[in-house]
């Protein structure tokens, strides 16, 4: 978790070994980290990027209830 000045939000990254994919983790550590940011570090705007051919970290993105906004 760090802060992005570019967006001016907090931004996560997360690298997950294939033999987890599938399993929810990705989604629950995500959601679990932005609740921790929210807390401990007062944040309240958060960014997320993702490869568009990674439907998969989209849908994680999602789960975490972000919306589209622009490709970069």
């Amino acid at each position: 978790m760090h802060f992005d000045s570019d967006n001016n939000a907090y931004e996560m990254e997360y690298n997950l070994n294939r033999i987890y994919f599938g399993k929810g983790y990705a989604t629950e550590a995500a959601k679990g980290m932005i609740q921790w940011a929210y807390d401990f570090l007062d944040a309240h705007d958060f960014a997320a990027k993702y490869a568009i051919v990674n439907k998969v970290s989209g849908n994680v993105i999602r789960k975490c209830g972000f919306g589209f906004e622009r490709l970069d």
